[in-house]
């Protein structure tokens, strides 16, 4: 709502076509709205965001929208927040249908009649909206990426389910609130899926993703391909021990992307099943060829078996203790 040259209220008209079928970019809004937005008891949509980079959000806002609502600087200690606001029935009953309404901070709830085809950019709204991408640094004073959210604890939950990219941690930070965060090589996975679709707007946050990327140590990426590659094989029904000898890596990697990797589902288990017994085989000729005095070296060639594995195996033995 603005005032005209008299001081009433008149209300400025937005692209209501925005709000009229749900679309990715429709969804996007949905999301932003439910993390940072607003509908006041007298049906007012506002949103705001701090910063130059909330401004440019905040810019993006108004051109979509068609480009005739008023930005507000708010002043604060740390740095200014800017705001807009409007009024629209068919906003207000589109937003409403997905659960925003007045007062929703301690009770929004996951949107269960959304189509699960706009999850994805209806989590990228709600990240881009209230959420967190960050470089932390760990004890060792390495990077890493750090990616999260806050929404109520049913909200929380109930997208821990659906979100494909597990790894995630889930707190309590308040009594109806809950935070979950990706850290290091999921945080990496799940903002390549959250910002996936490069025509939908991408905020500072992106940005965010986008330089840890470049910047980042190889060690997030360089067993990519091979572990493709592994999976790829073992989809084939390619044994473990063929699949680590064709692609020179150890057996026990193989084991680790397989149990791992929920694509490959059942095969997999199948596989490990079926390989469960080489641990003890393997075990049995290490016990042998110690009685005969042969080096762990030696042994760990001949076993193509880490020399640190070989050394648990002999700790665990009473036998050379």
């Amino acid at each position: 709502m603005e005032t005209d040259s008299k001081g009433k209220f008149c209300r400025i008209p937005i692209n209501e076509d925005l709000f009229k079928a749900l679309d990715n970019r429709s969804a996007w809004l949905l999301g932003l709205f439910a993390a940072d937005g607003c509908i006041s008891k007298i049906g007012t949509i506002s949103i705001s965001q701090s910063g130059v980079a909330g401004l440019k959000l905040i810019e993006y806002l108004v051109d979509i929208l068609g480009g005739k609502l008023n930005i507000h600087r708010i002043k604060t200690y740390a740095q200014d927040a800017f705001n807009i606001s409007f009024t629209s029935e068919t906003a207000k009953s589109f937003f409403e249908k997905y659960g925003i309404v007045n007062n929703k901070t301690n009770k929004y709830a996951y949107p269960e009649n959304l189509p699960t085809e706009f999850f994805r950019e209806y989590l990228r709204g709600y990240v881009d909206g209230d959420g967190s991408i960050t470089t932390q640094t760990n004890c060792k004073g390495c990077s890493y990426l750090q990616a999260s959210f806050v929404g109520t604890v049913e909200f929380v939950q109930r997208v821990s389910e659906i979100v494909p990219v597990k790894g995630f941690h889930i707190y309590r930070i308040r009594p109806r609130l809950s935070e979950i965060r990706w850290n290091g090589e999921k945080a990496v996975k799940f903002c390549a899926w959250l910002y996936g679709n490069e025509l939908i707007y991408r905020y500072y946050k992106y940005d965010a993703y986008n330089d840890f990327i470049k910047d980042s140590d190889a060690k997030y990426f360089k067993y990519n391909k091979l572990r493709d590659k592994c999976l790829a094989l073992l989809k084939k029904g390619v044994g473990v021990m063929s699949a680590a000898k064709e692609i020179g890596i150890p057996f026990q990697t193989v084991y680790k992307w397989a149990g791992t990797d929920r694509e490959i589902g059942n095969f997999v288990k199948e596989i490990i099943e079926s390989n469960h017994s080489f641990y003890a085989e393997k075990r049995q000729q290490l016990f042998s060829m110690l009685d005969r005095g042969i080096p762990v070296a030696s042994i760990s060639k001949e076993l193509g078996i880490s020399q640190g594995t070989l050394y648990e195996w002999k700790k665990s033995s009473r036998q050379f203790l």
